[in-house]
């Protein structure tokens, strides 16, 4: 860190990866140190506000938390999720795989939404963890430009709220079609019913598939 004399350090907190102590010895230097939190919207009080006097700027991904940022003293930004890299895309030649797809992590949530569609037989392409198998990130965003439908459920990991994916972002960008479940402020984003479609229940989710 002596050596390079960096002007901004970015951490993209995930887990106690560093020790407060790092990060003041780094902020010593003269580098401004920035943390960027990407599920504040469960994370906010028990992890992301601790951080704060650590740190010179905060990135949230949620714009509840910028005013409980702003109340503990901090300089706070709010990005979109991360959303992976734009893709070039031929439209004159559109080649469509699969009806519908989703791509994530399996869990009791999804699986509620997942068991609906094969109760009425639709077909379904899953893939992640948990699911048939996972992919690599080529393959990922070749199945979002290869779907007619590809679909995103919205739930935050903990503590039954929705928050708006990265993923609706990255099928946008590879040029697929999105159908995701609504999640507050996504508006801010997408011209909803024109840009992407949203469903708030597994009726309204078939219901726009079929």
């Amino acid at each position: 860190m002596r050596k390079e004399h960096p002007k901004y350090v970015v951490w993209l907190s995930a887990y106690y990866e560093f020790r407060e102590s790092t990060f003041e010895s780094i902020r010593k230097e003269g580098t401004i140190v920035v943390g960027w939190f990407f599920d504040d919207d469960f994370c906010f009080d028990e992890q992301s506000k601790w951080w704060i006097p650590y740190l010179d700027y905060c990135v949230t991904n949620t714009l509840e938390a910028v005013p409980k940022y702003r109340e503990l003293g901090a300089k706070v930004i709010q990005a979109i999720p991360d959303t992976g890299m734009p893709v070039n895309r031929d439209w004159s030649n559109i080649e469509e795989k699969y009806e519908i797809s989703f791509v994530g992590l399996r869990d009791a949530y999804r699986e509620q939404y997942i068991d609906e569609l094969k109760k009425r037989k639709i077909p379904v392409h899953l893939s992640g963890k948990g699911w048939e198998r996972r992919v690599p990130y080529e393959e990922m965003v070749d199945i979002f430009k290869t779907s007619k439908i590809s679909l995103n459920f919205s739930e935050a990991r903990y503590g039954n709220k929705r928050q708006i994916k990265g993923r609706v972002f990255q099928v946008c960008l590879a040029g697929g079609f999105m159908l995701t479940e609504y999640a507050p402020g996504i508006e801010n984003y997408f011209e909803i019913g024109k840009e992407i479609v949203c469903f708030k229940n597994a009726d309204e989710m078939i219901d726009k598939i079929l």
